[in-house]
């Protein structure tokens, strides 16, 4: 092989790489959100602390400790309703409130997706 030959490859893989270099940045500048931005969310802390509790309480959580939790299983299924279940009870609100009051934070009436910030 000649110097040309070995001057030619390297060439062409240096353009190689700066062409992917440059797709990947322009590829990662058309993304609406960037790694690390700030999202704000539509929960309140007492409601994402509230939901966490129930999630404990209604045994998904400790089916979700295994590395692949068995999602078809009659226990996991059944967890899984009870979770449904209580985040849609009113309990799940009443634990809002008592969150948030301890909290310091606006009292809610939270349901199964929504909150309503009363005072």
């Amino acid at each position: 092989m000649n110097v040309k030959h070995v001057a030619i490859a390297a060439l062409s893989l240096l353009a190689g790489t700066a062409a992917m270099a440059c797709t990947d940045h322009q590829s990662a500048s058309d993304k609406s959100q960037t790694p690390g931005q700030y999202v704000a969310s539509s929960r309140t802390r007492a409601e994402v602390i509230a939901d966490l509790e129930i999630y404990r309480k209604s045994g998904l959580a400790a089916l979700d400790t295994r590395d692949s939790p068995e999602t078809y299983s009659a226990e996991y299924q059944a967890a899984q309703a009870r979770y449904q279940a209580l985040r849609a009870s009113p309990e799940f609100a009443s634990l809002v409130s008592k969150i948030a009051k301890a909290r310091g934070e606006m009292v809610t009436t939270a349901s199964a997706g929504s909150s309503v910030v009363t005072q």
